[in-house]
């Protein structure tokens, strides 16, 4: 049994249980005669009528890991975007803008080596938060500004890093009305690599979660959307959830 935090439905509708056609069924159309009153033409339905349900989470995960596109390990090196990764790691996460955003913690521990050397960032609607189906108008263009996904969805993740960014307050306690101070992703000003732009933003998101005393063990499955890499720096993976679902802290070796 799973204690699920998070579930995108729609994720699951985008697999397809692909069926095998049916032979030795003519498809043909006919007509049927009823004394004094005419015949009728009936047909065949046509393909794509009936309603296909969406596959339950364990199908597609088993699916999924029994395909060409098994989920890797969201740490390997070989990580890419459009991968699925299984992710198991200690996770906080907030809600703002109809958007939700799950971080992993930023330091290593016994349990969980990779801490702080590749992170972990999952973003999604906060709709697929288990327990938060308020009923809203309009909910998919609810999101104000934020940039409709086109190929790529870093830009898409950055906005709504700088949205979460609006509601901080600064040292002297005022609320910012702005997201001054932080730097545009896609400047040409200055040499800064975009995951050292990045990961300022993630880090000061991570202090204000407070992760080392909120991070709860979660895992799940998610596509990645980013892969932010630096030759003597960390990785930050950014991806969107399947599922997450709260765990037991893994054994330690040793």
């Amino acid at each position: 049994m799973r204690e699920l935090v998070y579930l995108s439905e729609r994720k699951l509708r985008q697999f397809v249980v692909r069926r095998r056609r049916r032979l030795g069924r003519a498809q043909v159309e006919g007509e049927v005669k009823f004394p004094g009153f005419g015949g009728v033409k009936v047909s065949p339905a046509a393909p794509g009528q009936e309603a296909t349900p969406a596959p339950d989470l364990d199908t597609v995960i088993s699916a999924l890991d029994s395909s060409d596109r098994a989920a890797k390990w969201f740490a390997d090196d070989d990580v890419r975007p459009g991968d699925w990764v299984h992710f198991e790691a200690p996770i906080s996460y907030t809600q703002a803008w109809f958007s939700v955003i799950f971080v992993d913690l930023d330091q290593p521990t016994e349990s969980y080596p990779t801490g702080g050397a590749v992170r972990l960032m999952l973003h999604g609607s906060d709709k697929h938060i288990v327990g938060n189906w308020a009923e809203r108008e309009n909910y998919d263009s609810a999101a104000g500004d934020l940039p409709e996904p086109t190929g790529s969805e870093l830009l898409r993740v950055w906005m709504l890093l700088k949205k979460f960014d609006d509601v901080y307050t600064d040292d002297a306690g005022q609320e910012r009305s702005d997201s001054a101070g932080l730097p545009e992703l896609f400047s040409s000003e200055g040499d800064d690599p975009i995951t050292e732009r990045f990961g300022r933003v993630l880090d000061a998101l991570s202090k204000r979660l407070a992760l080392r005393q909120t991070a709860a063990w979660m895992a799940g499955y998610a596509r990645v959307t980013a892969v932010l890499a630096h030759a003597t720096d960390r990785r930050i993976i950014t991806a969107t959830p399947l599922y997450v679902e709260y765990v037991s802290e893994p054994p330690t070796l040793g």
